[in-house]
């Protein structure tokens, strides 16, 4: 029996050994394999050597050196080159300002033409089912077609020398169509120098309502006069007047923004109001800070000039046989002058004095209806941080001031916030309106049935917001009788001049331009002003009224409205509204200068109807729990 012996350190077994005595012949072998693979093949060791030869490096060099100077003669040669997207690439690279007129339609026809191409050849490229959602957004299509976006501007800087140009010259806000001192100079300034003034801003206004007033009385002669020819010329005369200053302002406020006064400006539209006084004082001696206050106030107003006979509205004066209402129009005294009832109290003449009060006057006969006005009324703001546009019989609560500067800052998207509702009534006037009760929500609509509104969509009110609410909530519309902003709203969302004669879709107007320029509407918590509603019966007079007065025309307003409200129809998607349709109806002119007052850049047509359950093309409004729960800040 064998027995097992102990491996020393120094003796291997027989395998091992072997392998450890045939070790110095392969260790040989190896490396030169090793050289044979650093080396490489030798046929590849041949086409190297031939490559760096010096005489292929100087050819490779002259090819090059070639090949770059067929590029550089390509780039500034492109005219005989065929572009691939079909666009002749001469023109596009020319500056478009040295483009004849024909010339830049061809370029921007072609360019029309190739973004739709290489839209439709990526959708074909997609499965069926992607392909649908590319031409719908992803959701069902809610509006007919896509109106025009409004275009990037390139604004002129702000003139940094101006010294308080709101302040400097003063307008003073009485006599009624004053004559402002060095008028023309203060108008060039404000059109070709970059230098405005609140009193070259009214002056510019005096010339361009004077000649609408001559307007309406020449065509008040003929009371046969196609709507259209009414239409077509007050569109080439806003446009030829208007024109200047929306273009050298274009992109910017007219004003640098005064941020550390903390100011209010508030916008009037005043037809015919007896109430106006009574609200600028509530206003005044409600207000916390009273001295950062300043008022832009369009008074439209019967003055009785010239013999002229004013007329009250239409009065309820009993019943017919068939218990309907029948009604009549009276002669009248001319209209109180609500801004001189109140600059001439002592208690208030220093508002007037010291540029708080800027008035712009026209006659009744020259209103246009509230939009118009507002437009008006907007451009005498004057560089307050905060913007707010109101009707002219309201009754303030205390501190309001303070109250909705806080409110607004506290909403989620400040700056870019809107405080918005329809405020709740009051009867009579009695400087007793305390405040306090929940804020109401905007949040319901409705595509109205009235003949005369053309189908337009009408908001409505529903519910109050939750008064354990922390912050102000979403609501889905702006009320253009009341709402509260910065100011910076009116370089994004300025007032529009083209919507003359128009009662409703002021409001969903607003509404959607804000909303796609990035703005979020609010519902306030609490209301701290209360408004008048005046129902029809009360016999005041209305602006509709008044128009076509001079021609003996009573409805003519409403045949006048039914065309302009296209273009906001236009922009809301209405199928019937395209431009074809409307210029084939020959209602082409209502879309004058569309794209500067269109729909911003920031979200889409079709989110905002997404969000608030409208679909345009089949002309329902739907609930919107998200704004009547007040869920979503």
């Amino acid at each position: 029996m064998s027995s097992a012996l102990p491996l020393d350190d120094n003796v291997l077994p027989n395998e091992a050994q072997e392998e450890e005595d045939a070790a110095p012949a392969s260790q040989s072998s190896r490396r030169r394999e090793r050289r044979e693979r650093r080396r490489g093949p030798k046929k590849i060791r041949q086409i190297t050597t031939l490559i760096f030869h010096p005489v292929f490096i100087v050819l490779f060099g002259l090819l090059g050196l070639a090949l770059m100077i067929s590029f550089f003669l390509v780039l500034n040669h492109p005219e005989n080159v065929p572009s691939s997207r079909g666009v002749d690439i001469r023109l596009a690279n020319q500056n478009r300002h040295d483009l004849s007129p024909s010339d830049l339609a061809e370029l921007q026809v072609k360019l029309s033409q190739n973004q739709q191409a290489s839209a439709e050849q990526a959708r074909d490229h997609l499965p069926s089912t992607t392909k649908a959602k590319a031409k719908s957004g992803g959701s069902p299509k809610l509006h007919g077609h896509q109106p025009k976006l409004v275009p990037k501007y390139d604004p002129k800087p702000f003139d940094a020398a101006a010294n308080n140009p709101h302040l400097h010259p003063l307008a003073p806000p009485l006599p009624i169509f004053p004559t402002i001192p060095n008028s023309q100079q203060l108008i060039d300034d404000l059109l070709h120098h970059n230098k405005p003034t609140i009193a070259g801003i009214i002056a510019f206004f005096y010339r361009y309502l004077e000649k609408l007033h001559a307007l309406h009385k020449e065509n008040a002669k003929d009371n046969q006069m196609p709507e259209m020819d009414i239409i077509t010329n007050y569109f080439k005369l806003t446009q030829d007047s208007l024109t200047p200053l929306e273009q050298a302002y274009r992109g910017r406020t007219i004003f640098p923004i005064r941020e550390e006064e903390d100011a209010i400006f508030v916008s009037l539209a005043a037809f015919r109001e007896h109430l106006l006084a009574p609200t600028l004082m509530s206003a005044l001696d409600q207000a916390e800070h009273p001295e950062k206050l300043y008022f832009g106030a369009v008074i439209q107003n019967c003055f009785g000039l010239n013999g002229t006979v004013c007329r009250t509205g239409l009065q309820v004066i009993g019943k017919n046989a068939e218990g309907k209402d029948q009604v009549k129009m009276s002669d009248a005294p001319p209209d109180e002058n609500g801004i001189e009832t109140f600059c001439k109290n002592p208690k208030y003449k220093q508002y007037c004095d010291s540029g708080h009060i800027r008035v712009i006057y026209l006659h009744d006969t020259d209103a246009l209806g509230p939009a118009t006005a507002r437009y008006y009324a907007s451009k005498l703001w004057g560089g307050e941080k905060y913007f707010m546009q109101m009707d002219s019989h309201l009754e303030f609560a205390k501190e309001w001031d303070r109250k909705y500067k806080e409110e607004v800052q506290l909403a989620r998207n400040y700056p870019k916030a809107i405080l918005s509702a329809y405020p709740p009534g009051f009867s009579e006037f009695n400087g007793q309106f305390q405040g306090g009760s929940p804020g109401g929500r905007l949040c319901t609509c409705e595509f109205s049935q009235n003949g005369v509104e053309n189908h337009i969509i009408r908001i409505n009110q529903f519910g109050n917001t939750p008064k354990d609410a922390e912050r102000p909530t979403q609501i889905a519309f702006i009320a253009a009788g009341f709402f509260f902003a910065h100011s910076s709203f009116l370089k994004d969302v300025p007032f529009d001049p083209y919507v003359p004669w128009c009662f409703m879709g002021e409001e969903i107007a607003l509404s959607i331009r804000a909303w796609t320029n990035g703005w979020n509407i609010y519902a306030p918590r609490k209301s701290l002003i209360a408004h008048q509603y005046r129902p029809g019966r009360l016999g005041l007079p209305k602006f509709w009224e008044s128009v076509g007065r001079d021609a003996g025309r009573p409805a003519l307003n409403t045949k006048l409205q039914k065309h302009v409200i296209r273009r906001i129809k236009h922009m809301v998607g209405y199928t019937d509204d395209t431009p074809e349709l409307i210029e084939k109806d020959g209602d082409g002119v209502v879309l004058t200068d569309y794209e500067h007052y269109s729909l911003g850049n920031e979200r889409s047509l079709q989110d905002y109807l997404k969000l608030t359950k409208i679909d345009v093309i089949n002309q329902k409004c739907q609930r919107m729990d998200w704004c009547e729960k007040a869920t979503l800040e």
